[in-house]
């Protein structure tokens, strides 16, 4: 599982890294396009936009797999080992009905219903900008199902070096 894991994270964080020096660049040709040659790229500002979409929602399934997150645990921590770890894993199901239905079903959608529309600057298809969306959404369901194995196969020695950490 660790392994797998390991490999999600490293994929996603390269993605996201390589995104976000390009958007860097792009970003700088947008400044030199504009002030330099008074004659702003066309491109790049919708360029930009649309990676900033890929970046939120990849880095955002990025950020929830290193359980970085915002979660409320004040009141969970009060509970026996028992309890605590079934909300959870009730909590895991729930994210993992959210990510299934919402992002990858209504992402789905939106991706088909987008597919012949297409972006004013770069003549892109629409439907690869929404693609982020159920991506984003199979990733989240992948680390909580890696989540639910984890929380399933949690130790009492696991539990307490919890408490420590939290």
């Amino acid at each position: 599982m660790r392994s797998l894991k390991t490999q999600m994270d490293r994929m996603i964080m390269s993605f996201c890294i390589l995104l976000l020096i390009f958007m860097v660049f792009v970003g700088l040709w947008q400044v030199f396009t504009r002030y330099v040659l008074a004659s702003p790229s066309p491109f790049s500002e919708e360029l930009l936009r649309f990676s900033l979409i890929w970046i939120s929602l990849l880095g955002g399934a990025y950020a929830f797999g290193q359980k970085k997150h915002i979660a409320i645990l004040f009141i969970v921590r009060k509970f026996p080992h028992a309890i605590k770890k079934a909300v959870k894993m009730v909590v895991e199901c729930f994210i993992i009905l959210f990510s299934v239905v919402i992002m990858i079903g209504g992402g789905i959608r939106a991706v088909l219903l987008t597919i012949e529309q297409t972006s004013a600057a770069l003549g892109l298809s629409m439907s690869v900008v929404y693609f982020a969306l159920p991506l984003a959404g199979l990733v989240i369901t992948g680390y909580s199902l890696i989540h639910l194995i984890e929380i399933y196969h949690e130790t009492d020695e696991e539990k307490e070096h919890e408490i420590l950490i939290d």
